[in-house]
């Protein structure tokens, strides 16, 4: 049999080539879940989506404020219980950090009855949808959630896949407005 060669070639148990292939399946794990190649300091580039309520925005829209420009989908069980931290820091950061979130692959009417199911406190950022991942393609993004924050002029702060925790994410926020205050279109 050719497991039987395999294991007297290789002098590896039967069992023992599963751990081996399970210990490379983890060590390439943090590898399929990096960040796209965006680099501190490079331009964020523009987009217009449509939103939820019918009409449309562009990032250059939201210039002279950080940003936090979050990649999500409904489909996405970390996405889904990680929402509910964005809408409460676009809340507690209203004026200080937009919000921009833009739901990959989906249309506006899928959306936008997914957020009104969850009621109104998901209401407290821009909500746009990527139907044709247009957007997710220009920022690279191999996985959601995924989430950029950006200078109040544009250029890219920081890149973070996954779902963050409550203080991550308020750690991310803090350090992205103490890093856009000394930027020329910053609100210092």
């Amino acid at each position: 049999m050719i497991s039987d060669r395999f294991s007297v070639r290789s002098g590896m148990s039967g069992k023992k080539v599963p751990a081996v292939c399970l210990l490379l399946l983890l060590a390439a794990l943090p590898l399929a879940a990096q960040a796209s190649s965006w680099k501190a300091g490079e331009p964020a580039p523009d987009f217009t989506v449509n939103l939820t309520d019918g009409s449309s925005a562009s990032l250059s829209s939201l210039r002279g404020t950080p940003v936090m420009l979050h990649f999500w989908a409904t489909w996405c069980p970390p996405c889904v219980r990680e929402l509910p931290l964005i809408a409460d820091a676009a809340s507690r950061y209203a004026g200080r950090l937009a919000v921009f979130a833009v739901s990959v692959g989906e249309d506006e009417r899928t959306v936008s009855s997914y957020l009104a199911r969850r009621g109104g406190a998901l209401a407290s950022f821009v909500s746009g949808c990527d139907g044709n991942a247009a957007v997710a393609r220009l920022y690279q993004v191999n996985a959601v959630p995924m989430t950029l924050f950006l200078d109040s002029a544009g250029k890219i702060l920081s890149v973070h896949v996954g779902a963050f925790s409550a203080q991550k994410l308020e750690a991310a926020v803090e350090a992205a407005l103490r890093s856009s205050a000394g930027t020329p279109d910053g609100n210092s």
